[in-house]
């Protein structure tokens, strides 16, 4: 039992870059939101994203929507591990809420929308623990 309490602070090394990345597992930022000039090959739809430590790997994410903003709002305060999930920009107010909402796709294989974020943990080796989504934050989940 005791191999799986939290003794202290948890540390997280992510040596991907030219030069690792340490960061306390609590401060790892999970940011959902819209980018309609993203590349689609770098942030696709419904898929989280590590930018680790460094703007300018959301460069790709384009000018509009409310993803560039959100993730350099981050980084301006501090370098962080941050999640990123796009998600599809909607003209309608109410078809955009539905987008952020979606919980699985229709086939039920995979999270879509804020529910992304639960699969971070086995895709990229990290948790969000601090949830954004500019703009769009003050929409309530109801099963």
């Amino acid at each position: 039992m005791s191999e799986n309490f939290l003794h202290g602070i948890e540390i997280v090394e992510d040596n991907s870059g030219p030069r690792p990345i340490r960061t306390v597992r609590s401060s790892v930022i999970g940011v959902v939101g819209t980018a309609p000039e993203a590349d689609n090959s770098k942030f696709p739809y419904h898929t989280p994203v590590l930018v680790a430590g460094n703007i300018k790997e959301a460069a790709e994410l384009g000018k509009t929507g409310t993803l560039p903003d959100a993730v350099k709002g981050v980084f301006d305060q501090a370098g962080a591990m941050v999640v990123v999930v796009r998600v599809p920009e909607q003209a309608d107010a109410d078809a955009q809420k539905a987008e952020f909402l979606k919980d699985t796709s229709d086939d039920g294989a995979h999270y879509q929308g804020i529910m992304t974020l639960l699969s971070a943990e086995s895709i990229l080796g990290v948790t969000p623990r601090i949830l954004v989504a500019s703009v769009h934050d003050n929409l309530q989940y109801k099963k």
